[in-house]
């Protein structure tokens, strides 16, 4: 029921609860306010079946198109599955079976102003090849492919400069393969000489006596055994500059500076040598590095 005050007005929110009298008749009012008052504490959580999952939202808006350099991943398409980028590429037989592997055996070392005709090769696959060319100097190209793994190439190679060589090159791939290839090298060299000998005018047949082999630089360590009135000498073209010598672990031995000597090869080359004459003869067996 309203409440009212004693002016007769009424008391918005409130309900009469318990009606009471005072001592002196006066009625008493009793109000229970309706406006709620601070939650109490949580009650235990009820018990029933899970609702069911609502429905999937609605897609969001296509993101900007990527852009890959080519560089990345070669011969890639990019395509798009819903939002998601998907990146293609050929696969190679390499990336299924084991790498194709080609080794081409043929070449060697010359010396300077030798020739080389129709020089011979042979070759081998881990598997069979479907083409194979040979070049030289990446020059024209022979196609080998009816004989893989032997073959001549019909041509004639000849250098006569210090440093010289030609690079023979077979490239091959397989069916639905990249192309691989190997390389074979002829290589033109002056000699150099060393021995022992009576002291005396170190001419070119003098040089010619001592032994000879091919090399591409001065260094290397040689042993000989020279006799009474013997001594050692090591001759090598001008162009590998001065050596340094040791004997038993000591630097020198040789007299400074060497003598200059032309000499002609066989096949007519021309080279200034460097002659390097020991200090004393009848060493016996003695072990020079030449540095």
């Amino acid at each position: 029921m309203p409440i009212h005050r004693a002016d007769g007005s009424i008391i918005d929110g409130g309900e009469l609860t318990q009606p009471a009298y005072s001592p002196d008749g006066q009625p008493i009012f009793v109000v229970e306010s309706l406006i709620p008052g601070p939650a109490g504490p949580q009650g235990p959580p009820g018990e029933g079946f899970p609702g069911e999952q609502g429905a999937t939202g609605p897609m969001g808006p296509q993101g900007p198109p990527v852009e890959l350099p080519p560089a990345v991943i070669p011969n890639s398409v990019l395509q798009r599955v819903g939002s998601n980028p998907i990146f293609m590429a050929p696969l190679t037989l390499d990336q299924i079976l084991p790498a194709f592997v080609v080794s081409l055996s043929g070449g060697g070392s010359l010396e300077l102003g030798q020739t080389v005709t129709n020089p011979y090769f042979t070759a081998t696959y881990s598997r069979e090849p479907a083409v194979a060319t040979l070049s030289i100097d990446n020059g024209y190209g022979l196609d080998v492919s009816g004989t893989p793994t032997s073959f001549t190439a019909f041509t004639v190679l000849q250098k006569s400069e210090l440093g010289s060589s030609n690079a023979v090159i077979l490239t091959a791939n397989e069916t639905g393969g990249p192309s691989k290839t190997s390389t074979a090298y002829f290589g033109w060299y002056p000699k150099v000489f060393v021995g022992v000998g009576s002291a005396g005018s170190f001419n070119e047949s003098f040089i010619h006596g001592l032994t000879g082999a091919l090399a591409s630089s001065r260094g290397r360590t040689f042993t000989v055994t020279p006799g009474v009135g013997q001594k050692i000498y090591y001759a090598y073209p001008v162009a590998f500059g001065l050596a340094t010598f040791y004997v038993g672990g000591f630097e020198g031995g040789f007299i400074e500076p060497p003598t200059v000597t032309s000499v002609t090869n066989p096949f007519g080359v021309v080279l200034d040598y460097y002659v390097y004459e020991s200090s004393q003869d009848n060493l016996g067996q003695t072990t020079v590095l030449v540095s």
